[in-house]
């Protein structure tokens, strides 16, 4: 009844539960008892209605609000997230291989059916909310948006059984659908559409959605001044964000000049007569601290490092025009000290006299014990290891090195080494540094989900369930008054003191410069205030403590803020950009590209191999299955993706709304995502869009045109359209049918042959283009398949690309390109051509212009 599952539905759940009951008798709370236990709270969550019981609510509103409300909509939620909590368990769970695939399929296909319930009743509930705060849509994008909107907000309830204020910002924010300008005081009171939304949300998803808290509340009403009026916006762009980056620039800088070298020292005071007359003024000297000079930081200094900040933010020529002294300057430092060096020692005579004999014997005997002897004689004295060695020593170690690195042992320690310094070298460059700040981040947002789990978890254990009784409830409504307070107090300190400390992302430059700022100027002070009511230690040890908390006040409104700003329509950005895909906020190039902080779905398949390859262990237990479930989420997101930015603009199209597209199935692979598009109301064959990480660039085709062959091509013309806003919502770099459109073969001379996998007939016919593949040098292309030579266009940003080698690429008749013609990325996408297109689409039958001129995004049909 829980699912709304027929009776042949529910005997396999019977059979299921015999087959865990025996395992879990054996232990205490193992992963089989968690399992039943969560199964039987779906049962219970089915049957038992809930309430919350709101003293205070009751209290202010002199009995006018209900003390016991009832909360409806609590019922499926928890249905939901307790069958997500038991299909996690299924890879601990002990039964065979079967019974666990059985068991997977069970529980997969029951939280599917709840969480479709659940969707199905919140939908319209959320989607009233929104439209009864004034983020109604006036074009065909912003409906889109808006049903996006509702989706996202339904994902967050789905995935985390609850919604905050801040969840409902950061989907507006990223969102086509923004809010309006501040129209006037009476909004300022009465509240912007946020805070309308954030009012109607708490009374439609009652026990779900849980409001702000006053000081973020007010904290939006005042970011509305500076983000939601034209004045405001004036003074934010211009003035307070160009100068306040100088500022905590400087002061930055100073900070780490001052923890490289350390404070200057203070001049001395020299005592005067009416010091040595009057103690008491000598006393009021001591009492002040001595102010360190800055070094960095100085008034003319920001004010002119303002003028650059201010150029880089709104003078686009400016902007490039520094972008491209950067990228020259380091083009020039890693020519100088890494292209020119390896290219010299690339060189034949150079590599022939490297590698010669003489050199081995002057590597063996000379330059490796001397690299020896300074390190025993001379560096290890130095940092202190032992007291400095006589000059003799340097010839004693010398002697001694030569002896023992050229024999038998020596050469093989060396080998060792070698290859153990090359392993702790990547490790510390690409585990270790990544992986610590990996931690890091993942660690403070594991902690900030666990309290607002651990909060809501609490509110919904002193909800009252029917069939308790009126002790529990007295109980319940005595310890929710207490702990209405507790709440408050926690999330407080937590969201605003403690986690932007310890956020690292948060914590520089702001709270650091905070913290200098605050502790430098008001420490003394607070101190002797405190000494009036405390010990002299009690008092700096508060202030101390109020005065460290204080900065990460800063650091968690400059977060907060710079969401804000995208609220409105009047900051929304110029051109598409890339979206979030991941449920930890990574876009398609950090779900696919190896690097720092990213590659989700590369490093899912090495940990899934790694468990694959213990999995001999114990073989009650399948860790796979686990990476198996992630890997499957990540699909979801990205089934997701394609739904609401393409699908659903296509259904809102003229050209597409008599179709019914989906997405049929998300495949993955290590550095591939492969999207195939159905049809139902035409079985044909999908259309297959695959996304690729190729040395680091994302790169897309349409792979099979499939149902695309059946339609026009002013129909085509229109999915074009859409394919460029997915490509650019994906951060696709590079457009295989771009780049092939350019890469034509000429026609073969008579006589000519090619190899590889373009056919003589196509090469005469000059049909066919040059087999070409995507490396870190940039786009190498083999001319008319001869695999034995190549041409490389070096994809670097500058504006005309130049094949090398010059000679070889002339033959083929390859000839320099501009960097439009092979890079999709650098055509952009204005949010009100996108915005028009689609809006004059829905007057015309066909749209005979692309979205993207001279791009081509699919091959000839």
């Amino acid at each position: 009844a829980a699912l709304e599952l027929a009776d042949e539905d529910v005997r396999p759940w019977l059979a299921m539960c015999e087959r865990l009951l025996p395992a879990a008798r054996r232990g205490f709370w193992n992963a089989n008892a968690r399992l039943l236990y969560d199964l039987q709270q779906v049962c219970l969550d089915h049957e038992q209605e809930m309430y919350r019981i709101d003293v205070l609510g009751w209290a202010l509103s002199r009995g006018k609000r209900p003390l016991k409300r009832p909360l409806a909509n609590q019922r499926i939620v928890l249905m939901s997230k307790h069958l997500r909590r038991a299909a996690r368990r299924v890879p601990a769970v002990v039964i065979d291989d079967a019974g666990r695939r059985e068991l997977g399929e069970l529980l997969h296909a029951a939280a599917d059916a709840a969480e479709q319930i659940l969707r199905r009743r919140f939908e319209p509930l959320v989607a009233g909310a929104l439209s009864d705060s004034r983020l109604s849509p006036d074009s065909v994008v912003e409906r889109v948006g808006f049903r996006k909107l509702t989706h996202e907000l339904l994902d967050g309830i789905v995935n985390r059984g609850f919604l905050t204020l801040g969840d409902l910002r950061d989907a507006i924010s990223r969102n086509d659908l923004k809010s309006p300008d501040l129209s006037g005081a009476r909004e300022f009171f009465a509240g912007d559409p946020l805070l309308l939304a954030d009012r109607q949300l708490g009374v439609q998803l009652d026990g779900v959605y849980q409001r702000g808290p006053f000081y973020l509340r007010w904290m939006q009403r005042a970011s509305s001044v500076a983000f939601g009026v034209p004045f405001g916006r004036v003074v934010t762009k211009y003035l307070a964000l160009p100068f306040g980056l100088a500022f905590l620039g400087l002061m930055a800088v100073e900070e780490i000049v001052l923890l490289a070298f350390g404070h200057q020292a203070p001049a001395a005071v020299e005592p005067s007569a009416a010091m040595l007359e009057n103690p008491h003024a000598t006393a009021a000297v001591v009492q002040h601290p001595a102010v360190h000079p800055h070094l960095v930081y100085s008034q003319e200094r920001m004010f002119w490092l303002g003028c650059v900040v201010f150029a880089l933010i709104n003078v686009r020529f400016f902007r490039e025009a520094v972008l491209l002294v950067v990228r020259s300057a380091w083009k020039l430092v890693k020519g100088t000290f890494f292209d020119f060096p390896r290219w010299v020692a690339g060189l034949r005579p150079v590599a022939w006299f490297l590698q010669s004999f003489p050199m081995l014997l002057l590597r063996r005997f000379v330059l490796a014990p001397a690299l020896s002897t300074a390190i025993f004689w001379g560096l290890l004295p130095a940092l202190g290891m032992y007291p400095p060695l006589h000059r003799w020593w340097a010839l004693w170690i010398f002697a001694g090195s030569v002896l023992v690195l050229n024999s038998r042992t020596g050469r093989d320690t060396q080998e060792l080494a070698r290859e153990f310094l090359t392993r702790a070298i990547y490790s510390v460059r690409v585990h270790l540094v990544i992986g610590l700040f990996t931690f890091i981040v993942d660690g403070v947002r594991w902690l900030m989900d666990g309290v607002e789990r651990v909060l809501y978890a609490v509110d919904e254990w002193l909800r009252f369930r029917s069939g308790e009784s009126r002790l529990v409830l007295t109980v319940k409504a005595v310890f929710g008054l207490a702990w209405a307070f507790v709440h408050g107090v926690i999330r407080f300190c937590v969201t605003l003191l403690i986690e932007p400390q310890i956020n690292p992302i948060k914590h520089f430059p702001v709270v650091t410069v905070s913290h200098k700022l605050v502790l430098g100027t008001f420490y003394f002070p607070l101190s002797r205030l405190l000494q009036n009511f405390y010990d002299k230690p009690t008092a700096f040890t508060m202030s101390g403590l109020i005065l460290f908390c204080i900065p990460g006040i800063f650091g968690f409104l400059a977060w907060e803020l710079k969401e804000n700003w995208k609220l409105y329509a009047a900051n929304r950005s110029k051109t598409l950009r890339p979206v979030r895909i991941g449920s930890h906020g990574e876009t398609l190039r950090r779900l696919l590209v190896p690097g720092f902080h990213s590659g989700t779905i590369p490093r899912l398949f090495a940990k899934r191999r790694r468990a694959a390859r213990h999995a001999g262990v114990d073989p009650r237990v399948d860790k796979q299955v686990r990476f198996a479930e992630k890997l499957n989420h990540e699909a979801e997101s990205l089934r997701h993706f394609v739904e609401r930015e393409m699908i659903g603009l296509l259904e809102q199209s003229r050209t597409f709304r008599d179709r019914s597209l989906y997405v049929d199935r998300v495949q993955l692979a290590t550095n591939r995502v492969s999207i195939f598009l159905g049809d139902r109301r035409h079985a044909v064959e999908p259309v297959v869009i695959e996304f690729a990480e190729q040395s680091g660039w994302i790169v897309t085709e349409v792979a099979e045109p499939g149902w695309l062959r059946e339609m026009t091509e002013e129909d085509r013309t229109v999915f074009r359209g859409a394919l460029a806003g997915l490509y650019k919502r994906g951060a696709v770099r590079l457009v295989r049918e771009q780049i092939e459109s350019h890469l034509v073969a000429a026609p073969l001379p008579p006589g000519g042959q090619a190899t590889g996998p373009c056919r003589d007939a196509e090469m005469l016919a000059g049909r066919a283009t040059h087999p070409y593949d995507v490396s870190p040098d940039g786009l190498v292309v083999w001319p008319y398949g001869h695999f034995e030579s190549a041409v490389t266009y070096p994809l670097e940003n500058i504006p005309t690309l130049s094949p090398k080698p010059r000679s070889l690429a002339r033959a083929a008749g390859l000839g320099p390109l501009p960097r439009t013609a092979l890079v999709f990325e650098e055509h952009s996408l204005l949010w009100e051509d996108w915005r028009a297109y689609w809006e004059t689409e829905q007057n015309l039958s066909a749209i005979p212009i692309r979205l993207v001129a001279n791009v081509e995004l699919l091959k000839r049909i």
